[in-house]
């Protein structure tokens, strides 16, 4: 069984997107042009354990009184970037921190060592920066054996800048204009678009 995910939004950055090395497939999500994605059934039964994950650490949180909200939506009009971080929580030393949930693989979670993935370290930024949050941690769960790991995110203000250039670079390219091949994993959304 295939699912297809429609690419139906233009003109807006999503900060899961741009934490993807790839400008090409920026451009190309930004104007709408990725076409729709087949995922087949095994891969949409992973983004659906990510989903139970939030359910799952979302008790957790409430019962532990860290627990203040989750999945709220997050806006800026220029450069359009909008997105929704999975949760704020009470944290006894810094206030209220934003926690961006994320379920790895067991040889992924190995490599896990001092800092979170990139691209989940920039979609924390954005929340953070977004929120006017100062702090925040990406939280991995390992699928295999549900072991954690915690990586604390301080926001940057140069981090954040960086962000905001990369996406203004985005919004002036042309079809002339724009890289010609895929610079990113080799599941990139991008690969294959002619």
């Amino acid at each position: 069984m295939k699912y297809t995910k429609k690419w139906t939004t233009k003109d807006v950055f999503y900060p899961s997107m741009l934490g993807n090395a790839c400008e090409r497939y920026l451009y190309l999500a930004y104007n709408g042009l990725l076409g729709d994605q087949v995922i087949g059934a095994k891969l949409v039964r992973i983004f659906d354990t990510g989903s139970s994950l939030e359910v799952r650490m979302k008790k957790y949180f409430e019962r532990t009184g860290l627990f203040i909200a989750e999945e709220q939506p997050v806006r800026l009009n220029s450069p359009p970037i909008s997105g929704r971080y999975d949760f704020m929580l009470k944290h006894e030393e810094h206030g209220r921190i934003l926690l961006e949930l994320k379920s790895i693989n067991d040889r992924g979670f190995t490599e896990l060592i001092e800092a979170p993935k990139h691209e989940h370290l920039i979609q924390l930024q954005i929340y953070l920066n977004l929120a006017g949050v100062d702090n925040g941690v990406v939280l991995y769960e390992n699928k295999n054996d549900q072991a954690l790991k915690a990586f604390k995110v301080t926001k940057s203000l140069d981090t954040w800048n960086s962000i905001l250039e990369r996406c203004m670079r985005i919004q002036s390219m042309t079809p002339l204009t724009m890289p010609g091949e895929c610079t990113g994993e080799f599941y990139c959304a991008c690969r294959g678009i002619k």
